[in-house]
């Protein structure tokens, strides 16, 4: 075979690419190196130089490799079987000792969907937590509205607090106290409806309207965490979150409590009301005319003449009072500035206006409202001997 020049051409083919090329000498068992001549025709031309490989060592060699390169493959495998069963050896102790801790175990081929999956949880929590921030933003912002309108509730109560103030001033039989957000009973009626359907019990809204003093408290509560009482409902939250913006903007009514000579308004008589009404009318002290129809009607003399004539006084050079009466202690003892008289007759009313200094005005007030001399000298006899010393 290494006879044949046709083999050197091949050989010479296939190291072609070097700048070093090696070639073939008829008639040897050599190859030698030869190094380019330079070219002066077309047809290449070699120089062949001392011989560098001679073909039976250079096969000596490679089939010494090849033996090498076997058995190195062979101990490869070999030592890779022995790693296989010494790892598989040592999963099962690893697994045996994770089962009896209770541990779940996981496959290593598991180990990169595992890894993925958590991953993927990963990006989740980022996103919920700007979720979170985001709601934190919105909770905060709502807390803060719900601030500003509970100060201007606040606002209201002392407007009304300092109006009330000016009318407890002006007399002594007549107080009016207010409590901020004192009407539980209307607030226990408003809350009871707005849950309405849930089987709710009522003594667990009463103890919440004892406890809290609006829906508003009862939100922020709940937005803590508490679990206290019917807070820890889940049906209650649930109603409460149904038409929270409604429910937590109801504003729980002020209580006014109104005292009349040292006792609640409520434990008086129709007529005592109605005297307590007049004082409270008239105490305003904001009302620039105030007319009051035959006041007689529902108050006693003796109210009359000890609250409502004595107020009359105090008051009357800042307001314009107009009664119509037939009881003689207003424009008397209340000494008007100006009275009329009317009557009717034939169809037509008939006004006389004067002055109470007036002799006229004294006459009509005389004949009019006390039934005549007659009936005032008469009532003057009696009463003097009602109210003689014993």
């Amino acid at each position: 075979m290494f006879g044949n020049p046709g083999f050197a051409e091949v050989v010479q083919s296939s190291f072609r690419s070097f700048r070093i090329g090696v070639g073939y000498e008829s008639g040897t068992n050599f190859f030698r190196v030869r190094k380019p001549a330079p070219v002066l025709h077309s047809t290449p031309r070699f120089e062949f130089v001392p011989e560098m490989y001679p073909v039976p060592r250079v096969l000596d060699q490679t089939k010494a490799g090849a033996g090498a390169l076997r058995d190195f493959s062979e101990e490869f495998a070999n030592r890779k079987s022995s790693l296989q069963d010494e790892f598989a050896a040592v999963n099962r102790q690893l697994e045996g000792e994770l089962a009896a801790s209770g541990t779940q175990t996981i496959r290593p081929d598991d180990f990169k969907e595992v890894h993925q999956t958590l991953e993927i949880v990963k990006r989740q929590l980022v996103e919920l937590g700007k979720q979170k921030s985001r709601e934190e933003q919105i909770r905060d912002s709502f807390l803060m509205e719900l601030s500003a309108l509970e100060s201007l509730w606040h606002e209201e109560f002392i407007s009304t607090q300092n109006l009330l103030d000016k009318v407890n001033d002006n007399n002594s039989a007549l107080r009016i106290r207010v409590e901020y957000k004192g009407d539980r009973k209307s607030f226990f009626q408003f809350l009871k409806s707005a849950v309405k359907g849930s089987n709710i019990r009522e003594q667990s809204l009463t103890d919440a309207v004892e406890v809290h003093q609006d829906l508003g408290i009862i939100w922020k509560r709940i937005m803590e965490g508490s679990t206290e009482g019917v807070l820890g409902k889940p049906e209650f939250r649930a109603y409460i979150e149904r038409s929270l913006p409604e429910l937590v903007t109801y504003q729980v009514p002020n209580r006014f409590i109104i005292e009349y000579q040292g006792k609640e308004l409520k434990n008086h008589s129709m007529g005592q009301r109605a005297s307590a009404l007049m004082l409270f009318i008239l105490s305003q002290g904001e009302n620039d005319v105030i007319l009051i129809d035959q006041p007689e009607d529902d108050l006693d003399n003796q109210t009359l003449y000890a609250d409502v004539i004595r107020l009359i006084e105090k008051i009357k050079s800042k307001t314009q009072f107009i009664f119509a009466t037939h009881n003689p202690n207003i424009p008397v003892l209340g000494d008007a500035e100006q009275v009329m008289v009317c009557s009717f007759s034939e169809g037509r009313i008939h006004v006389e206006a004067g002055s109470i200094d007036s002799r006229s005005i004294q006459r009509s007030i005389v004949d009019i409202m006390e039934g005549g001399k007659e009936a005032i000298a008469r009532r003057k006899e009696i009463y003097s001997l009602w109210i003689r010393p014993n």
